[in-house]
């Protein structure tokens, strides 16, 4: 079966048409799909036009209204980088009505948008309404994976609650199309994520649906490619090995280590489904289970080549362990420094723990921290001696946060420029590292967030407003 090739609209490359009709006004033959108006559009849309007929990839959106000198430049077929700056990235295909564009992201409710032809002006202006629930995000593939795309997962608050009965969908409208089916991945797919497998692993790229079951999905283009394997070392000899991934069994949790080539996972263990994609070399955590316990964990997987398994195994997660990770680090306080700068600790284990001879560490010496309980859920804060908890420009640290005070923090106090803060056991046990990253706004610290592993560049942040949260879980923008 045929089908559509879409062309991505490269501006660069655009072959004008100085001959195309100037519009005086909005067009008022732009459909907005699938059910808006140029006034109020979704904010998951396609923009068909009946009367373009070639000279189609002069065709952009562009964030905002178009100034009168923008305008100009438009039709002079001369875009500036100001306005280059502010286009939407779409793709285009032809339809017997007409030629489409479609956004690849949401488009922002509220806002004004442009739609022009390079040469011609602005077509229709757009205006985002409010109120659209928010479309599932897409799961996998991952962004610009190669893959064979035999399936495609969607995941999100607004998903059916239940499964969905099977069904044919058209990926990429017009000439001869592509089917895809709701996907039916057994009992590992749970409530929350709706699933797409085409008739046939895609050798063309395509569009996702605008919406399956009601359910709107983030704007995809599913592209395939070669897949890409790194070389991995062998498991473990104390993990499970399920060939795509290794696991590992804790007291109360799960960690899959991927390997070789990226793959989709969909686990049911416990009672409950959770699905995650992972890179060659990531890692992703299940959290929630008994220590000392029996549990079945079944998946099922699909790599990047299109090839999917299923497997069952039996593990006994461990007893009860101390688990303390460095979770926020405060090195450029609007108070005096160093005396208001501060590392926070976060007990993410079951059991309380002891924190005398505990060492922190910023690569150029050691702080050994004196006596104090730190229980499961529970927060410390380490500090110098000169710490004021009651200072009035700095945010003061919960009321339960436990203060471990020591004579200093870092050579000459902590590095604004960011520097590598480690903690170790009293038997020397690297237990937790923080990276070093740069804190150049008074006030705000650097945060990690909730189960980010310590190689996580993505799990550790900028907290997010009001600046920091000494003693509180952490929050971003």
């Amino acid at each position: 079966m045929r089908a559509l090739l879409l062309w991505v609209a490269l501006c660069s490359a655009c072959a004008v048409d100085l001959a195309a009709p100037q519009p005086r006004g909005p067009r008022k033959d732009v459909e907005v799909l699938p059910d808006g108006s140029l006034d109020a559009a979704p904010s998951v849309v396609r923009l068909r036009m009946s009367y373009v007929q070639g000279d189609e990839e002069a065709v952009l959106l562009f964030a905002g209204e178009l100034s009168r000198y923008h305008e100009g430049r438009v039709r002079r077929a001369d875009l500036p980088k100001t306005l280059l700056e502010r286009r939407v990235e779409t793709v285009g295909y032809r339809e017997q009505a007409g030629w489409v564009i479609a956004p690849l992201a949401p488009l922002v409710p509220l806002e004004r948008y442009s739609l022009v032809r390079v040469g011609a002006g602005t077509l229709a202006p757009i205006v985002v309404r409010e109120g659209d629930r928010s479309p599932l995000s897409r799961r996998w593939p991952l962004a610009a994976m190669p893959s064979a795309v035999s399936l495609a997962l969607f995941c999100g608050d607004q998903a059916p609650p239940g499964p969905l009965p099977a069904q044919s969908l058209t990926l990429v409208p017009g000439g001869d199309p592509i089917w895809a089916s709701v996907a039916d991945f057994g009992p590992h797919l749970g409530a929350g994520c709706v699933g797409l497998r085409p008739e046939e692993p895609l050798s063309l790229s395509a569009l996702a649906p605008l919406a399956v079951g009601g359910s709107v999905l983030e704007p995809s283009l599913l592209s395939p490619g070669d897949p890409v394997w790194t070389e991995s070392p062998p498991c473990p000899a104390d993990t499970h090995d399920l060939e795509l991934a290794c696991l590992a069994v804790e007291d109360d949790r799960l960690v899959f280590t991927q390997q070789r080539v990226a793959a989709l996972w969909m686990v049911s263990v416990a009672g409950r489904q959770e699905s995650f994609a992972l890179s060659p070399a990531a890692r992703q955590v299940i959290g929630g289970l008994s220590p000392s316990q029996a549990y079945r964990v079944e998946t099922f997987s699909a790599d990047a080549t299109g090839v999917e398994r299923s497997r069952g195994v039996d593990v006994v997660t461990s007893e009860p362990r101390a688990r303390v990770v460095v979770s926020e680090v405060m090195a450029n306080p609007v108070g005096p420094e160093p005396a208001q700068e501060w590392v926070e600790l976060y007990n993410d284990g079951l059991v309380p723990v002891a924190l005398e001879g505990y060492r922190l560490s910023d690569g150029a010496a050691e702080y050994p921290l004196e006596a104090a309980l730190l229980e499961p859920g529970a927060f410390a804060l380490v500090v110098r001696h000169d710490f004021d908890a009651d200072s009035v420009v700095d945010h003061p640290p919960a009321a339960a946060t436990v203060l471990v005070r020591v004579a200093q923090l870092g050579k000459n106090g902590l590095a604004n420029g960011g520097e590598p803060i480690t903690l170790s056991r009293p038997d020397g046990e690297l237990v937790s590292r923080f990276p070093a990253r740069s804190a150049s706004k008074a006030g705000r610290s650097i945060a990690r967030r909730k189960g980010a592993f310590d190689d996580d560049a993505a799990g550790l942040l900028p907290h997010g407003p009001p600046g920091a949260s000494p003693g509180l879980p952490n929050g971003f923008e």
